[in-house]
């Protein structure tokens, strides 16, 4: 009968053809639980919680809304800041810009 020690009678440490079951249990796994709501609502991380920005598109500050999480200043999970213009923008029948591509250099 082979006990699985090898011929100099000690038992195998590993290796690709090493086929021998361990001698320990398999470490606990958790039961696939809901993570529960958090009690508290987490603050933007981009207006840190105050739900106004300062704005100095057309040269001078000013206080705007926040897109991100509407002015609330809590995090909206799954919000895009940007729909609300890209909504506009096709409305009024504009195409959206994309990004370019740099253009490879030629000899």
């Amino acid at each position: 009968m082979r006990s699985g020690r090898t011929a100099s009678g000690r038992l195998p440490t590993g290796g690709p053809r090493c086929r021998v079951a361990s001698r320990y249990a398999r470490g606990a796994v958790s039961a696939d639980e809901e993570t529960p709501e958090a009690a508290e609502p987490v603050p933007c991380t981009v207006c840190r919680g105050t739900g106004t920005l300062i704005s100095n598109l057309g040269g001078s500050p000013s206080e705007v809304p926040c897109a991100w999480c509407e002015g609330t200043g809590t995090f909206l999970a799954d919000h895009d800041a940007q729909a609300e213009r890209r909504a506009a923008a096709e409305a009024a029948g504009e195409t959206p810009r994309q990004p370019t591509a740099p253009e490879a250099e030629t000899d």
